[in-house]
């Protein structure tokens, strides 16, 4: 008995809206790695994961959900089942990142900022390589281009 594996196809439009959340993450890296404090470490690093997100969602078309409304984080491991886990992850951090933006953000310590800037680092590489050579690279003067 033979079994025959689905293969899906994710096709990607890299609009301008693509690039602009590309470089908008690449912006809260930056903050990210020169914040003061960690948890404005950890929130820079946490938005640029979202960012990231938006970019994937829009390059898939992926509709706006119909019905409950669903995270960025369910909606990219739905549209992207290979990001799945990078979601799982940059989902477990939304009330840190709550807690952070509302000032109650004080058990996020400088290792735990750097793990999260470290994965969001990690998480742009995925992303950039899913998005190919059409999502442009980042020249030095921090701006995308084809």
């Amino acid at each position: 008995m033979t079994t025959a594996t689905a293969v899906r196809t994710v096709h990607l439009v890299l609009g301008p809206d693509v690039r602009i959340l590309l470089e908008r993450a690449d912006r809260e890296l930056d903050l990210a790695r020169a914040a003061s404090e960690p948890g404005e470490g950890f929130l820079h690093a946490h938005l640029a994961a979202l960012r990231l997100a938006g970019a994937v969602l829009a390059a898939t078309g992926s509709p706006a959900p119909r019905g409950r409304p669903r995270s960025a984080w369910e909606r990219l491991s739905a549209a992207v089942p290979e990001l799945a886990s990078s979601a799982a992850y940059f989902a477990s951090g939304a009330s840190t990142r709550s807690a952070v933006e509302t000032g109650r953000g004080h058990d996020v310590d400088v290792a735990l900022a750097r793990a999260w800037e470290s994965a969001a680092e990690r998480f742009r590489d995925e992303v950039v390589e899913l998005l190919g050579t059409g999502a442009g690279r980042l020249s030095p003067g921090r701006s995308w281009v084809s």
